[in-house]
């Protein structure tokens, strides 16, 4: 299977997780969300460089232009990645019961399905960061890309979380599930911090009380 998302058009990846099949799923959906996330803050990037008023702070926003735009990308293959890191661990199962070979692939797929949904949160952490930011530098106008933005890295990462919660009660490594979980845990307490944050910026914006 195909499972290169960055080639795939939207309608041709909605389709997918539509259909009956169990890949691609929340994992690859939560990645792809966030994606769209670091577009949003790319684009009130962009309104922002090669204005005059914004001019002092432009070298800044071209910094975060680069850091959203490699984001973007890498979201898009962690998707894939997702996907990838699930039919390993399908394929796994299906290996002769009670064998270390087996034993050993399923660990290591378990692995690999929780290392994905953690470092999509960790790049939600990060741009949460940079949209935070822009709402201070960058174009106003944009300001409700930004609170957006806010809200598709939120759902990404508990989205996220959820996915790091299945796949790390299935370990059996108890110490590897408890270190997945507690970084998780950790990344999603601080995406919920930077949305109330930039909540209340784009509130106080508008003097909403």
């Amino acid at each position: 299977m195909n499972w290169n998302f960055s080639e795939k058009s939207l309608d041709e990846f909605s389709q997918m997780l539509f259909s009956k099949t169990p890949a691609p799923g929340g994992g690859a959906a939560c990645a792809y969300v966030a994606a769209m996330g670091a577009s949003l803050v790319g684009m009130m990037g962009n309104f922002t460089v090669g204005k005059k008023k914004y001019a002092d702070s432009e070298e800044e926003v071209f910094y975060i232009l680069e850091k959203v735009g490699n984001a973007r990308a890498r979201l898009l293959h962690l998707a894939s990645l997702d996907s990838a890191a699930f039919d390993t661990v399908s394929k796994a199962y299906e290996m002769p019961k009670d064998t270390l070979e087996r034993s050993l692939a399923i660990s290591e797929g378990l692995r690999e399905t929780a290392l994905v949904p953690v470092e999509v949160m960790k790049i939600c952490a990060e741009n949460m960061e940079y949209a935070l930011r822009l709402l201070s530098i960058g174009n106003l106008n944009l300001a409700s890309d930004a609170g957006s933005a806010a809200e598709f890295f939120l759902a990404a990462a508990k989205g996220s979380m959820f996915n790091v919660v299945e796949n790390t009660s299935r370990m059996d490594d108890l110490e590897m599930s408890e270190r997945f979980f507690e970084e998780a845990k950790a990344l999603l307490a601080q995406c919920h911090e930077l949305e109330s944050e930039i909540y209340g910026v784009l509130l106080d914006m508008k003097n909403i009380k």
